[in-house]
């Protein structure tokens, strides 16, 4: 990867805050370029992880689409980063190309996070307001938090 790559996000890395939160430590100044987005068939849902509020999934559904935003600029200390954070090295998630749509209307390759081959998802569609309402400050202020100490202390990453 380079310093150009574009990820495809739809669930907790879509929101500015967090995905601040995960990224700041790696690249403290650094200002994020996002743009809404979608991608054709892939379906978004629950991973079955009860212990770990929930969290969307793509899943590989001909015909369905799904809503996002794009995020562009991310290089391979940020992808490694996010690749823990979306438990790649566990199989639940594959991070890989595909095709996204802007909203207008160009088409440009991504990379996204999808179901990998030990994610067992639910048959729930993940619903964006409840993760809002219930989730959004549990991940604000614990899971992201402690991901990123985990990461750093095991990684034994230095700060920039």
């Amino acid at each position: 990867m380079n310093s150009s790559t574009s990820l495809f996000v739809y669930g907790t890395l879509m929101y500015p805050e967090l995905f601040k939160l995960l990224t700041v430590r790696l690249q403290p100044n650094k200002v994020w370029s996002s743009e809404s987005a979608s991608i054709q068939d892939y379906h978004r849902c629950h991973l079955d992880m009860p212990d770990y509020n929930d969290p969307p999934i793509l899943v590989a559904k001909l015909g369905s689409s799904v809503e996002g935003m794009v995020l562009h600029g991310l290089d391979d200390s940020i992808l490694t980063l996010l690749d823990h954070y979306e438990m790649v090295h566990t199989g639940l998630y594959q991070r890989h190309s595909h095709k996204a749509k802007l909203s207008d209307g160009t088409i440009i390759q991504v990379q996204l996070y999808s179901q990998g081959p030990s994610a067992v998802c639910s048959d729930k569609t993940w619903d964006e307001t409840f993760f809002l309402e219930s989730e959004y400050n549990t991940y604000k202020t614990t899971v992201i938090p402690e991901f990123i100490n985990d990461y750093f202390l095991y990684n034994h990453k230095e700060l920039t």
